[in-house]
């Protein structure tokens, strides 16, 4: 199994690092470290969440559709990608 790590700056630009066995976890700009959690809902779907501390469930890769994002207070979330508003071809 190949797990992900993803380091996203300020500018938007996202580094991935892959590598065997090891949860995702993000270090903000601050220097605080993150991990991705997984869980399940009620109705058993899955729900993911960032917190400081190692133990639990952590999740071993980053759902389809989802991207990490780091707010200008150092926040760390989970998202959909954003559509694209312009196009590659429009550039």
């Amino acid at each position: 199994m190949v797990c992900v790590r993803i380091r996203v700056d300020h500018s938007g630009h996202q580094r991935v690092t892959r590598s065997a066995a090891v949860p995702i976890t993000h270090t903000n700009a601050k220097g605080k470290t993150y991990y991705l959690h997984q869980g399940t809902t009620k109705t058993g779907k899955p729900k993911y969440h960032f917190s400081m501390q190692s133990e639990g469930t952590l999740a071993e890769t980053i759902p389809a559709g989802f991207e990490l994002y780091e707010n200008p207070n150092a926040q760390v979330f989970l998202r959909r990608i954003p559509p694209k508003i312009i196009t590659d071809e429009e550039r």
